[in-house]
């Protein structure tokens, strides 16, 4: 039904309108059609390969500053490997301790907090005495007794011995980050000894994202395990407030949110044992931004480009039209009887292929008619020469007869022979059967009559062997054609030679295709004349008809050569090997057919 309804339709649509519809048609389809699957095929292309970088970079960082943290937190333990801090716990109980004992304690302190670059702070504060020991880095002032303490120390008993991360929020949004480790008595009783409390450079601890090369769509964040957020490098995006996100408990790799009118895609991941988490941030907007332009810019083009494309259309239509109307002007004159007329044009297009086409076949046409008129004259006179040959051959046959008997009844074999021998040729030319093929066993017999004539004419002059494969004999093949051949041979090859020659008949089968091979060791043909030979073998069969290709008498090689063409088609006929005072080599190639 709908395809009934478009053929109607269309069929009243003039070409320059279909050309219309159809390039409107193709220059919307790629826009929207194409153009959508195409943006959600980049974006999902673009998200996947910016998810798996972002995979790629955390796992990198990740193991970098899991690292650095972990050296920071063997070090805590380092320190204690000397026995200093118990031999000077045990020094502050008894009262050992003087203005020199503490230069030296200070020094020892400072002699740890320069070993890393990370630390800018180092305080030591004994438990049982609560004396505290502070060093820094910096001018500014120390980290409050009072927050030791109470807040850092009860943070680090926590840890039961181990190193604890303590962040420390401020109210102007700058956080302090803290390693803190209690020391333990090495008897294994469990008493606290003192605390150990390094404050952390943030800048050099995190100098490693700030090194690391990131694309502008990614934001990057570090958050402490309990959600805080310790160092954030932003590309100037709208800043995302971690509060947004679902950090509680195990959180998938890859999660999203949606902000406003933007799809923010987060990529985390928890680093072990400190728990703290590397957040990329990827905004789908920034993401996505130079594919919206581009897309932008595709749609712009295209509504520029269609006045251009309605030019086009009306310069082909024109193109096409053209040669068309003139096509079809050429096609009424043939149809009204003017055969043989073409039309001069260049162009390799499929217009340009139709119209040679046409030419070709108006040409054919043309071409066609006259050999057909010629083939149709040739026959006329060849019918009319043949009823005139007709009455000479009949009685010379009758007349050799008689001359037969009359040498048989006077004794003379040798004349009896021989004219029996020429009464069978003539017979076979006579065709009164009207066989067009024979066996080739009977063809045999003709040439041994032939070449009886050839014998008493020539004596030993000129030898005849022949080899007929015996499987060949009850092939069918068309009469009288290998006499010519032999004839050939004989008056164009020996007859002319000092000495004489052989010719030779061979005949096997091969295949499916019957081979008859007649050679002879003769003068041979000529470079130029066996070209020439060639070159009219080649030629169309309906080429240069005349009468003279239907007079019997002048049956010769080229004749027979088209006779095969004829019945058995182009792969078939003669092949001709000669060589200039060597000899000739005839080959007969046909169907084997019985």
């Amino acid at each position: 039904m709908i395809k009934t309804l478009i053929k109607k339709l269309t069929s009243r649509l003039t070409i320059k309108a279909k050309l219309i519809i159809i390039c409107i048609i193709f220059l919307c389809y790629p826009t929207v059609i194409i153009g959508y699957f195409g943006y959600q095929h980049v974006s999902e292309t673009l998200k996947e390969k910016s998810f798996n970088y972002s995979k790629a970079t955390i796992d990198e960082l990740s193991v970098i500053f899991s690292e650095r943290l972990e050296t920071l937190r063997a070090f805590s333990f380092q320190i204690l490997y000397d026995n200093t801090i118990y031999e000077a716990n045990s020094d502050i109980e008894l009262g050992k301790i003087d203005y020199s004992w503490e230069v030296n304690f200070t020094k020892y302190l400072k002699a740890n907090l320069y070993s890393k670059y990370e630390f800018t702070e180092l305080s030591v504060f004994f438990t049982s005495t609560e004396k505290l020991y502070q060093v820094n880095k910096s001018n500014t002032g120390n980290t409050p007794a009072s927050f030791i303490s109470a807040h850092l120390y009860r943070q680090a008993r926590a840890g039961n011995g181990s190193p604890v991360w303590v962040v420390d929020q401020q109210d102007n949004g700058i956080n302090d980050l803290y390693l803190t480790k209690l020391v333990l008595s090495p008897s294994g009783s469990g008493s606290e000894i003192a605390l150990i409390v390094f404050k952390i450079d943030q800048s050099e601890l995190f100098k490693t994202f700030k090194n690391f090369e990131f694309t502008l769509k990614h934001d990057l964040s570090v958050t402490s395990s309990n959600n805080i957020e310790l160092y954030s490098f932003n590309t100037g995006n709208q800043r995302i407030e971690l509060s947004k996100l679902q950090l509680d408990g195990d959180i998938p790799e890859i999660s999203e949110t949606r902000i406003g009118n933007d799809t923010i895609y987060y990529v985390c991941k928890t680093m072990q044992p400190s728990n703290w988490k590397l957040v990329i941030k990827i905004s789908s907007n920034e993401l996505l931004k130079d594919v919206k332009s581009e897309a932008s810019i595709v749609i712009i083009l295209c509504l520029i480009g269609l006045p251009i494309i309605l030019m086009l259309i009306n310069f082909l239509y024109i193109d096409l039209i053209r040669p068309l109307n003139l096509l079809i002007k050429k096609m009424l004159m043939i149809e009204k009887g003017t055969i043989g007329v073409t039309i001069d044009i260049n162009r390799t297009d499929e217009i340009g292929y139709v119209i040679r086409s046409f030419n070709n076949m108006s040409q054919q046409i043309y071409t066609l008619i006259n050999k057909v008129l010629k083939v149709q004259l040739a026959v006329k006179d060849s019918e009319i020469k043949a009823l005139q040959a007709q009455i000479n051959p009949h009685f010379l046959y009758n007349t050799l007869e008689t001359i037969n008997w009359k040498a048989k009844i006077n004794g003379v074999e040798e004349i009896s022979e021989m004219v029996g021998a020429l009464s069978c040729i003539i017979d076979a030319n006579l065709n009164r059967s009207g066989e067009n093929t024979i066996l080739l066993k009977k063809e045999i017999e003709y040439i041994k009559n032939y070449n009886l004539i050839i014998s008493k004419r020539f004596g030993t002059k000129i030898a005849f062997v022949l080899n007929v494969a015996d499987d060949t004999l009850k092939c069918k093949i068309p009469k009288l054609i290998i006499q010519p051949l032999i004839e050939n041979s004989v008056y164009h090859g020996l007859e002319m030679k000092k000495g004489g020659g052989t010719i030779e008949l061979n005949i096997y089968k091969s295949e499916n295709i019957l081979y008859i091979n007649v050679s002879d060791d003769g003068l041979g043909i000529s470079p130029g004349t066996l070209t020439s030979l060639n070159e009219k073998m080649q030629e169309d069969i309906f080429n240069n008809i005349d009468a003279n290709v239907y007079d019997s008498s002048k049956i010769g090689v080229i004749n027979v050569h088209r006779r095969l063409k004829l019945l058995y088609g182009d792969e078939y006929g003669l092949v001709i090997h000669s060589r200039l005072r060597q000899g000739t080599s005839i080959l007969i190639k046909i169907p084997a057919e019985e």
